[in-house]
């Protein structure tokens, strides 16, 4: 086994000879498998914020005690009107009974007695509401009730029910027109979160069913429902530490993705067989997953490479799950992608990084860059031409 060293401004390589005889075939010497490491182009990646914002968030997270930090969720819920419309005539009603319902995303199966606590809150909560505005907001009194998950209940809906002395602690201000605002935490000391499901999710947002009985004389036609569905939703997470632009960032509100740039030479794209491609980030923080939870960085090429507003290719990606815990570095297949970037029509030497799910992941992973910290790198196993020996 020959070892060559090759050093170059961007790349170190490792050469091993391939073994075999091709005693008739071969145009002389033997093949040459290398191994060689690309650094992305100095100071040429960058990250990109505003691709989506609160109005797109995926689903809601709430947490206590948890290593992404503290979290809380809320709905806004449109007017409740005060009348109901019997036979095309309306009618004044009474109220028997409210269910609240929320549907789960994704929480920690090996919890146990998971718990949400349902408040009313002012209409004044939005999407600039922080935690500690949250918790101010959250006091005894405005306790509605709370909700314990079944542990067999992994996603799904969950629901709370209120009737006869409980439905005094859910009452419209007149002020409010009808309007309800709900926040959710989890308490009872539980060192965990979950993700909630919202208006741009799959599973939907908060929704809540007043049954009422109208005044009508027909007793048939007494029981009546009001159904309403959230049209407003957010969360408030700790704040994390200030951006730092010498570092790469993915995920967040609003969401972040990260472009890196290489210069592969053209001797391994284009004059040599690629059999192994894997890009490797360096976590600079750990990582924050939730155990039962799947989130990915998802890698895509792009097809002209112009900075932030870049398209990528849809139709091709690479990705990786993300750990729970720990700063593993992490490393993605990504051969099928850099094999676009030879041929007489090659893609821009750009990967695209980004998170899924956006917005809505506890997940908020930043890596070093080639400013700062551990610089991403392209790890290349490749197979060189055969030498050709002289006669």
């Amino acid at each position: 086994m020959v070892l060559a060293l090759v050093l170059g401004v961007t790349a170190c390589e490792e050469e091993l000879t391939v073994p075999g005889g091709c005693p008739e075939f071969c145009p002389g010497g033997q093949p040459l498998l290398q191994d060689t490491t690309i650094y992305a182009a100095p100071a040429a990646d960058s990250t990109f914020f505003g691709y989506s914002g609160w109005q797109d968030v995926s689903s809601l997270l709430v947490a206590s005690d948890f290593a992404a930090g503290e979290a809380r969720a809320w709905y806004q819920f449109p007017p409740r009107s005060d009348s109901v419309t019997v036979s095309d005539t309306v009618r004044a009603y009474s109220i028997d009974s409210v269910v609240i319902r929320m549907g789960i995303v994704a929480r920690d199966s090996t919890v146990k007695g998971l718990t949400f606590y349902v408040y009313q809150l002012p209409l004044t909560v939005d999407t600039t509401t922080d935690v500690p505005a949250l918790d101010a907001m959250m006091t005894p009194d405005a306790l509605v009730d709370s909700i314990v998950v079944p542990d067999s209940i992994y996603r799904g809906n969950v629901q709370l029910v209120l009737k006869d002395s409980s439905l005094a602690r859910l009452v419209i201000p007149p002020a409010d027109s009808g309007r309800l605002a709900l926040g959710v935490r989890i308490g009872d000391g539980k060192a965990t979160g979950a993700r909630l499901g919202s208006i741009q999710g799959t599973t939907g947002p908060a929704e809540y069913t007043t049954y009422v009985t109208a005044d009508i004389a027909d007793t048939t036609r007494r029981k009546q429902q009001i159904a309403l569905v959230a049209d407003a939703n957010g969360f408030a997470l700790g704040a994390p530490p200030a951006d730092d632009p010498d570092l790469l960032y993915i995920g967040r509100l609003p969401t972040a993705r990260s472009v890196l740039r290489f210069e592969v030479p053209k001797r391994i794209l284009d004059s040599s067989s690629v059999v192994r491609a894997t890009l490797e980030l360096t976590p600079v923080q750990p990582w924050t997953g939730l155990l039962g939870d799947v989130t990915q960085l998802e890698v895509r090429p792009v097809a002209a490479d112009i900075g932030g507003k870049s398209t990528p290719v849809f139709s091709l990606r690479a990705v990786k799950t993300l750990p729970i815990s720990g700063s593993d570095v992490i490393g993605i297949d990504v051969i099928g992608l850099i094999i676009n970037w030879r041929g007489l029509d090659p893609l821009p030497q750009t990967l695209f990084v980004a998170l899924g799910p956006e917005g809505g992941s506890f997940q908020q992973p930043v890596f070093g860059s080639t400013r700062k910290g551990e610089a991403p790198r392209l790890r290349i196993t490749y197979m060189a031409p055969s030498p050709v020996e002289r006669p």
